[in-house]
């Protein structure tokens, strides 16, 4: 029983850093093709 808690508990906390991960990666894609399409309105 003790090891299923263990087990579970290691899991939620790797699935939490995982999203927030995968989080912070696509906000900052976003930003960059936000700041892409923005520099690329000033050249033309």
């Amino acid at each position: 029983m003790n090891e299923l808690v263990l087990t579970v508990v290691f899991g939620a906390i790797f699935l939490y850093l995982l999203y927030f991960t995968i989080r912070a990666g696509v906000r900052d894609g976003i930003k960059q093709a936000r700041r892409d399409d923005r520099d690329a309105d000033s050249v033309l």
